[in-house]
């Protein structure tokens, strides 16, 4: 099943979010580009949602913009994207869904959010 306007249009607004709170203005073709193209090769929602915040993440670390994002607000690497949600991979902690990372943020305050993970294989 093919991905829906509205699927492109909600990967694209969160990530936007994200940009924003982090990052600022100036980004956002990065997820727009990103979610036309890998939209002609994937039709499974979920792995589409993956693939389209990992490649703007890339292109947000390829370019310079920042190496480390988006950055964990309690270390100084970035958080990874899976499962819906940004996390601290070094302490298994969920930071913030997609598109919330403002109310996350280490200005902010200090993390709200101190769910331990899914037990990994």
């Amino acid at each position: 099943m093919a991905i829906a306007d509205v699927e492109q249009a909600r990967v694209v607004q969160l990530l936007v979010n994200d940009l924003h709170a982090t990052v600022g203005a100036g980004h956002d073709y990065l997820a727009l580009n990103n979610a036309v193209r890998l939209r002609q090769f994937i039709s499974d929602a979920q792995t589409y949602f993956q693939r389209v915040v990992e490649d703007t993440q890339q292109d947000i670390h390829d370019g310079f913009v920042d190496t480390a994002w988006p950055r964990c607000p309690r270390h100084a690497h970035p958080l990874w994207f899976r499962d819906g949600s940004w996390w601290c991979e070094r302490d298994d902690l969920r930071v913030a869904p997609l598109g919330e990372l403002a109310t996350n943020s280490a200005a902010n305050g200090p993390l709200r959010q101190t769910e331990p993970g899914p037990a990994r294989a």
